[in-house]
């Protein structure tokens, strides 16, 4: 057996606390007596998991370390982070499933809302980001289950005036600065993003049209056309500027819809105006689309 130290020895013997004040004592270890690790009497400043991160409270601007290691990082390790999590779902994983158990119920602190808020407020998307977003949006529909628990949660629910003025204001600064032509374009994606489907009045007119009118008659309540900010129910595939516009009896009881047809006619388009109560007698509604068209042609 080899000899011990006698100088070692006597140090080993002392008492050292962990610096962090915990109040714990440090154990010796004979290699930290080595040179490279900087201490040399033998001792570590903190018990494993006490010391401070050396970064704690610097960034980019206050220490060119930090700033060395974000540009090495942003080099090396671009286009190739990969997420964890990506694909699974609480059903398939239970590390998810428990991540999500955890966070059930749980609110946020005012002051961690007030953070999120800061760090949020004048961010911007790019519009690389938003396109992506609306393309992994597109045609998605939430499950009949999702659609309950939104349907139970905001039942109830009442926005307060305040709110509502706040809505406003943020709605009316998404649409400032646009053109006709830009805000019709973005009107377009958020009706497609939403993947809207003809209701079961838009669906009766559409088989009365294809009925009487095979194949000049399309459905573009979707978004597919937009037409200075408004989008029509049924446009003419045959080359003709012709608009039909289906308005329901509790919807539009308050409207005549000469509005709209002064609206697309500044488009070039001429508007038909076919009411919801119409709708029971087909026949009818052949009729007045004829003389329409005939008072149009002549």
């Amino acid at each position: 057996m080899g000899k011990t130290n006698p100088a070692i020895a006597f140090i080993a013997n002392e008492i050292r606390f962990c610096k962090c004040g915990c109040g714990r004592q440090v154990k010796f270890n004979l290699r930290y007596t080595q040179k490279c690790s900087g201490h040399l009497d033998g001792f570590p400043d903190y018990i494993s998991g006490h010391n401070p991160p050396w970064n704690k409270g610097l960034t980019k601007e206050t220490d060119t370390r930090v700033e060395k290691i974000a540009i090495h990082l942003s080099v090396t390790k671009k286009g190739k982070v990969s997420i964890w999590n990506k694909g699974l779902t609480k059903l398939n994983d239970n590390r998810i499933a428990r991540y999500s158990s955890i966070l059930k119920g749980k609110k946020r602190s005012a002051l961690t809302r007030q953070k999120i808020s800061v760090w949020h407020k004048g961010k911007r998307l790019s519009q690389k980001t938003i396109e992506k977003i609306i393309a992994s949006r597109l045609g998605y529909r939430h499950s009949i289950e999702t659609r309950k628990k939104i349907s139970l949660g905001n039942k109830g629910r009442k926005t307060s005036p305040e709110s509502r003025r706040k809505m406003s204001l943020k709605k009316s600064h998404f649409w400032e600065g646009l053109s006709s032509e830009e805000k019709s374009t973005r009107i377009k994606r958020m009706m497609l993003s939403a993947n809207r489907k003809p209701n079961k009045v838009e669906q009766l007119l559409n088989s009365i049209l294809q009925e009487n009118f095979p194949n000049e008659w399309k459905y573009v309540g979707n978004g597919n056309l937009i037409i200075g900010g408004k989008c029509p129910d049924f446009t003419n595939i045959n080359g003709h500027k012709l608009l039909i516009e289906l308005f329901g009896t509790f919807w539009h009881r308050n409207e005549t819809g000469q509005d709209r047809i002064e609206l697309f006619r500044t488009y070039g388009f001429e508007t038909l105006i076919i009411w919801q109560n119409e709708l029971c007698n087909p026949v009818l509604i052949k009729e007045k689309i004829e003389k329409w068209q005939e008072h149009i042609q002549s």
